[in-house]
């Protein structure tokens, strides 16, 4: 397999490879996608034009894998995986905040009401980090490095 390392296939297209592979042909990949047998084939078309090789042997009746086929098969289903893996991490971020919180407060004031505060922030949110700093002084966050 002679690549064109400058080009990478594409997301869709190893998604069409394997819905072909799995469905065991052109006309019911495109029935489970929704596209046209035409749109498959151009789509399977473009993707061994990119990876340089010829990935199914076709005849009107069946496809069958080649040795190429074989190994961009197993490779596709990990990315499409880890992607899928990734894109789900992405998502899940945006809902469940994630860091650090740095807190200073009084004595008093953080021990009665800050702390309690913390507690039910870390339990509703286990991926934060959270540290409470209490003084007896008046504290400099900036020079003090808060």
């Amino acid at each position: 397999m002679n690549t064109n390392r400058d080009q990478f296939p594409l997301p869709e297209d190893l998604k069409v490879f394997l819905t072909v592979v799995r469905k065991n042909g052109f006309a019911s990949a495109a029935e489970e996608l929704g596209y046209s047998p035409a749109y498959i084939s151009k789509r399977i078309s473009v993707l061994e034009t990119t990876l340089a090789t010829r990935l199914l042997h076709r005849t009107t009746r069946r496809i069958a894998l080649t040795d190429d086929g074989e190994r961009v098969r197993v490779w596709a289903e990990k990315l499409l995986g880890d992607l899928d893996d990734f894109l789900g991490e992405i998502a899940e971020a945006r809902h469940q905040p994630s860091g650090s919180l740095h807190i200073c407060s009084s004595f008093g004031f953080g021990r009665n009401h800050v702390a309690p505060a913390i507690c039910k922030l870390s339990q509703t949110y286990p991926k934060l980090e959270m540290r409470l700093d209490v003084f007896d002084r008046v504290v400099d966050i900036v020079s003090e490095g808060f």
